[in-house]
């Protein structure tokens, strides 16, 4: 924030990237996630701090770790909340 002529402003960084969004919307779902699903795999915990854009443009899904395989239910139980 600066004051400019008494008046207080708030400078933000200009990011010309895009979202998150638009990107789904020109390019359909996220890859890696597709390819998780066809795999059979559950990620569990897509969250925007899951979600990197590497400097070549590429968007990459992190944090498979309590990721299942779709129907295993060794982990969690039906009705059991986990943290």
């Amino acid at each position: 924030m600066v004051i400019e002529d008494q008046a207080p402003w708030i400078v933000m960084e200009l990011v010309d990237g895009g979202t998150l969004a638009e990107r789904i919307l020109q390019n359909g779902p996220l890859e890696a996630l597709g390819t998780a699903h066809t795999s059979g795999i559950v990620h569990r915990d897509v969250k925007p701090a899951n979600v990197m854009f590497a400097r070549d443009g590429r968007v990459l899904l992190t944090d498979f770790g309590i990721a299942v395989k779709r129907g295993d239910t060794a982990l969690t139980v039906s009705g059991v909340l986990m943290g």
